[in-house]
């Protein structure tokens, strides 16, 4: 596939949704509190990496720095490459050594890390097929690569508010989602780089019985997905999916948001 700049790929877009960790804490936040089961989403997708204590572990597109009190906790090393540079300011408590850089450009030497992860990233990156040749490149081989994202977002009951919502007020949203370009239908792309490739998959669900947080989610990300957001595009799809999410949760005591978590894990060649 070639590289290509889309609304999710879109390098001002980016800089401009993690600006800092606001949005991407609310989105945390909500896992944590709403989840129907208890999870530790880290804990999970490091038992499959099975990094070794001292082993040096790549974080690819890090973030905040979430999965790193996990790390610590199995006395790894680590290298985060991050290229938002509010994101690397909000991870200022992350004990990992983190180094400005792009997952398709990595600034790391070949076969320099013992294993490496890119969590719920991918599907911002415009050449998909680049980023995995380049952690390849830096994995040592034998070392693990865990690539971790969403289930169809599509079927989510909150991305079928947001459609309806945008199709009532005339707002254009058919346009492409984070799962769309990367998520449970990848395994051939992944294993064209990895070829031990396996998908392993968590299955829970967010069940929220007020309509704030459900709506403090939407605004967290969901409700950018439209051809052309504007501030106006999003304050009246807010007040249009606040009366829907209300109206659900009237109905039904709770709006229950299914999720799935899936995880690409290989062997590096």
């Amino acid at each position: 596939m070639e590289s290509r700049t889309t609304r999710l790929t879109d390098r001002e877009r980016l800089g401009e949704q993690y600006a800092d960790d606001t949005r991407l804490a609310v989105r945390q936040e909500t896992h944590r509190r709403y989840s129907e089961r208890p999870e530790n989403i880290p804990k999970w997708v490091l038992g499959l990496l099975a990094p070794r204590a001292g082993d040096l572990v790549l974080d690819a597109g890090a973030g905040n720095g979430g999965y790193h009190p996990a790390l610590q906790s199995r006395q790894v090393r680590v290298v985060a490459v991050e290229r938002e540079m509010g994101m690397i300011r909000s991870a200022s408590d992350s004990s990992a050594a983190f180094v400005a850089g792009d997952v398709a450009a990595l600034p790391l030497p070949t076969d320099s890390v013992d294993h490496s992860m890119a969590n719920h990233m991918l599907y911002y990156v415009p050449d998909i097929p680049r980023a995995l040749a380049e952690l390849a490149r830096v994995t040592r081989s034998g070392g693990r690569v865990a690539l971790t994202t969403n289930g169809n977002w599509r079927e989510s009951p909150l991305q079928q508010l947001h459609e309806r919502a945008a199709r009532e007020l005339g707002i254009d949203a058919e346009v492409e989602i984070a799962s769309d370009r990367f998520g449970e239908h990848n395994l051939e792309q992944v294993r064209a780089v990895f070829p031990s490739a396996e998908v392993f998959e968590q299955v829970n669900a967010l069940v929220l019985p007020m309509t704030e947080p459900v709506v403090a989610f939407y605004a967290s990300g969901p409700v950018d997905a439209v051809r052309e957001p504007t501030a106006e595009t999003s304050r009246d799809l807010l007040a249009r999916v606040r009366e829907l999410v209300k109206q659900r949760i009237v109905a039904d005591g709770e709006i229950r948001i299914p999720k799935r978590l899936i995880c690409y894990l290989a062997s590096s060649p």
